[in-house]
């Protein structure tokens, strides 16, 4: 069942896909998630106010990666990149994206680590560790060869 926050999340989602493909004027935010929804047509048939996802619950079990979450976490990613926050995370970013040759995977690579660092904290009702987020995405941009391995296996717990 979804709460009221998940739901406007969501809603803002499809409104702004709506107000891209209508080529309305947009603000400097739905500009940058239009941008995200456009690098995901695997999800634009979900981004849409009558699609069935819009009310749809996301479970491992069901094996469907949740679009709107996905794009959240895309979305969370581009503000910390902007602001920098944690501190070095653009330039660790920069790095990965040569590395991997391109700006979206290194946005993925940085979303495993994102992912991972969160779950440790609500698994140990703490807060986000920065440094440990930051040291993650660090090795991942220092290895030979970033995979899309999580985490919780580069970084020590």
């Amino acid at each position: 069942m979804l709460n009221g926050a998940h739901l406007e999340v969501r809603l803002f989602l499809c409104d702004v896909w709506e107000k891209y493909c209508q080529k309305q004027e947009m603000s400097k935010l739905e500009r940058m998630t239009a941008s995200i929804i456009a690098e995901h047509p695997e999800f634009h048939t979900d981004i849409d106010k009558q699609a069935p996802a819009l009310q749809a619950d996301f479970t491992p079990e069901g094996g469907r990666i949740n679009p709107y979450l996905h794009l959240s976490l895309h979305l969370a990613i581009e503000e910390q990149l902007q602001m920098d926050f944690p501190p070095g995370i653009a330039n660790l970013h920069r790095r990965l994206t040569a590395k991997c040759g391109s700006e979206h995977e290194s946005v993925h690579q940085i979303m495993d680590c994102f992912v991972d660092i969160m779950l440790r904290a609500e698994r140990d009702k703490a807060s986000m560790n920065p440094e440990a987020y930051i040291q993650a995405i660090r090795i991942k941009a220092e290895s030979s060869r970033p995979s899309r391995v999580p985490a919780r296996q580069l970084v020590r717990q």
